[in-house]
């Protein structure tokens, strides 16, 4: 370890000792502080204490200075109920208050989760219609598909009956020529006729 890092480490610990001290300093000034003003408040009690002693010790009864002794003694009592009180009753609100919050918080997570659960039924409902358009589409190729195969089946029937026509009737002609070769020409010529035509008559 070189000299640097250990004066670098050095001033860490050093910051590190300055920010714990500072820390340490903060809280005993406070507790400090709240010490003195405790001592405070019970000099002022014991002080005014005192002189109403002086002063009931100065009447001439004693019947008097006791119970007005013990007057006292039931009032500075009260104060330090009525204090207590009070102390507790803060206590209360801000605990009162943090349960409101708390339950707050607990309607607006519930109301966010209703809504989520309202688009995840939003989203569940457009995933079926978007897969029943699917199957439909897919069932409409399929017709379409069928169909195309039955269009190619006919026209191929139709090409082949034609072809079958075709032939039957080339053979008619050739029958028909082969027996009129010594006829007359109206012969030949009712022969290409019904070629033509597309029916053949026999001899």
């Amino acid at each position: 370890m070189c000299k640097t890092q250990k004066i670098n480490l050095r001033s860490d610990v050093h910051a590190i000792k300055i920010a714990e001290t500072r820390g340490t300093d903060c809280a005993t000034q406070t507790e400090k502080r709240k010490s003195e003003n405790k001592l405070q408040r019970d000099r002022n009690r014991i002080r005014v204490f005192n002189e109403r002693r002086l002063f009931l010790a100065e009447l001439p009864f004693s019947r008097i200075k006791d119970s007005q002794f013990n007057e006292e003694l039931t009032k500075n009592k009260l104060d330090d109920a009525k204090q207590k009180i009070n102390v507790l009753r803060e206590d209360i609100n801000h605990q009162t208050a943090k349960a409101k919050f708390f339950e707050n918080r607990h309607f607006v997570v519930l109301a966010e989760l209703q809504t989520r659960d309202k688009e995840i039924q939003q989203l569940e409902e457009q995933i079926g219609h978007l897969s029943s358009t699917l199957r439909d589409r897919e069932e409409e190729l399929k017709e379409n598909d069928s169909r195309g195969h039955f269009r190619k089946a006919t026209v191929n029937s139709a090409h082949a009956h034609r072809r079958f026509e075709s032939t039957s009737n080339w053979k008619c002609d050739v029958s028909s020529s082969r027996m009129g070769r010594g006829g007359t020409s109206t012969r030949f010529h009712s022969n290409t006729f019904l070629r033509n035509t597309g029916t053949c008559s026999s001899g």
